[in-house]
């Protein structure tokens, strides 16, 4: 199943992607896909705090979280900043949809892991990539490119514009 694109209200639109394909291109480019997936992941979540209020999401810098992750690693202390604030806005917006939460530890344990054996970080985009499938498939998928990217270079202030709640998980259809 190739990625599938939702719209949120805002029009902004974000991806539920194939987990097995998350990984295998992973292999494939020698972990060079994993950061583009980083920043995508990153600037999905940011405008899903637009489109609900969520100050705490609408505010992050995808571009700040890649930078972290990609020159800071050479330091090693930005990045790991970088993977626990990114796992963290990721359960922070599973929390506000009411679905089941991505366990930091095993994310923890594997970025740890990782140090000493590569394999344990092949399960770290499958595994992120699933728990933001769970939110975006509360989504209405997209049709065509009638709807498009909201342009706004700021987050509206919450008072002006009345934002819908993240839809839950209660909600959705059988």
């Amino acid at each position: 199943m190739a990625a599938r694109e939702v719209v949120m209200p805002s029009g902004a639109r974000a991806k539920i992607r194939d987990e097995g394909l998350v990984l295998l291109w992973t292999v494939l480019t020698l972990g060079i896909y994993t950061l583009v997936w980083y920043y995508k992941i990153n600037r999905e979540m940011r405008d899903f705090g637009r489109a609900h209020g969520d100050q705490t999401l609408a505010t992050s810098k995808p571009v700040l979280s890649i930078l972290a992750a990609t020159l800071g690693s050479l330091v090693l202390i930005p990045a790991v900043v970088s993977y626990w604030r990114t796992t963290g806005r990721i359960r922070h917006m599973q929390g506000l949809c009411n679905v089941p939460q991505s366990s930091g530890w095993l994310i923890g344990v594997c970025y740890v892991l990782g140090f000493f054996v590569v394999l344990p970080l092949l399960v770290i985009p499958p595994y992120v990539q699933s728990g933001l499938n769970a939110v975006w498939r509360l989504y209405p998928l997209a049709e065509g490119s009638e709807v498009e990217l909201a342009g706004a270079t700021q987050p509206p202030a919450p008072s002006a514009v009345a934002q819908p709640p993240p839809p839950r998980a209660a909600d959705r259809p059988g």
